[in-house]
């Protein structure tokens, strides 16, 4: 798969990272394997430290824990231009299950991540990826970086726990921190989340879906290949004064819309009904305003058409 992404990469505009040395954290899941590909054609000498490890042989990858010590003894041994934090559970549900697990798992191993940053390699960039979901249910739309953080799940919680602790280590210490909040993101590689669960379903009974909620709710929905360009825009040109960047379309489409979307892409025309129910923890209406990424040059380059083609096309060469 990265050589078929580095074709098209090279269609997009990256900024220059030549001989920058990046340490990407959870390097070999969904959105830091599309974030290592852009980085690649963009030049610079990418390590990536999964748990899992990988068969890419492209890039090196070390299967550690960054709770480990063998990781603390690595952090003394290399020297990073930028470290990527792109490791942990990404499961608002998960985190309503087991709110505490979900807190060590992303609170508390990012804490020590800036401990660690400070103490042993002060001088390496870092950029944290938070969530959209800080902001729970939104006082006004499109949600703006400057608006209220009142987060309704755990796993909210957590990250802007992450995202104040990011801000006050720069302020304290001079560390070069920035925290990015997606949005929705979809693409190929994603194994769960609206966009999977769907084309999942439609594959598998092209004839009738039946969806959480009412079809009204709607996302500021923006493809994977998208979201690894604005990482790289963060890099090269963000403040990195512990700010945090919406990272999104700054559009949006309801539920409804994108099941009709997929279901189109696919050839098929289901009877389409509704449960009435949410899920706990997920807010009803979302939708960004990017000015703040926008000025650092960034544009979105994939309409939701696209993304959905590209990602069916994944699926069922990958998945199916």
């Amino acid at each position: 798969r990265r050589g078929h992404y580095a074709q098209q990469a090279r269609q997009i505009d990256t900024m220059d990272m030549k001989n920058k040395k990046v340490l990407v954290l959870g390097g070999s899941g969904f959105i830091g394997s599309h974030v290592v590909d852009v980085l690649l054609v963009a030049g610079a000498e990418v390590v990536v430290i999964d748990r899992s490890g990988s068969d890419d042989t492209a890039v090196e990858t070390l299967a550690l824990d960054i709770g480990s010590a063998e990781f603390v003894d690595f952090l003394g041994e290399r020297s990073f231009d930028f470290m990527l934090h792109f490791a942990g559970p990404a499961s608002v549900p998960e985190s309503v299950k087991n709110p505490y697990v979900n807190f060590e798992e992303i609170a508390h191993s990012s804490v020590r991540l800036l401990e660690l940053l400070r103490t042993v390699c002060p001088d390496t960039r870092f950029i944290f990826t938070s969530s959209a979901a800080v902001y729970g249910n939104p006082v006004h739309l499109p949600m703006s970086e400057s608006d209220p953080t009142v987060p309704i799940s755990p796993y909210g919680v957590a990250k802007l726990a992450v995202e104040r602790y990011c801000s006050v280590y720069s302020q304290l210490y001079g560390l070069q921190v920035a925290s990015l909040r997606p949005f929705s993101i979809y693409g190929p590689g994603q194994r769960n989340l609206l966009v999977y669960d769907l084309i999942r379903k439609l594959t598998a009974n092209p004839d009738s879906l039946e969806m959480f909620g009412n079809g009204t709710e709607s996302r500021d929905f923006i493809f994977v290949k998208d979201v690894a360009r604005a990482v790289i825009r963060v890099m090269a040109q963000g403040l990195l004064q512990g700010e945090a960047y919406n990272i999104a379309t700054g559009r949006t489409h309801t539920t409804l819309q994108v099941a009709r979307l997929i279901a189109d892409v696919l050839g098929v025309d289901p009877v389409i009904s509704f449960s009435g129910a949410g899920r706990s923890g997920d807010p009803l209406n979302w939708c960004a305003d990017i000015e703040r990424l926008s000025a650092l040059n960034f544009e979105p380059k994939f309409k939701m058409q696209q993304g959905i083609e590209q990602t069916v096309a994944w699926y069922l060469d990958h998945v199916k």
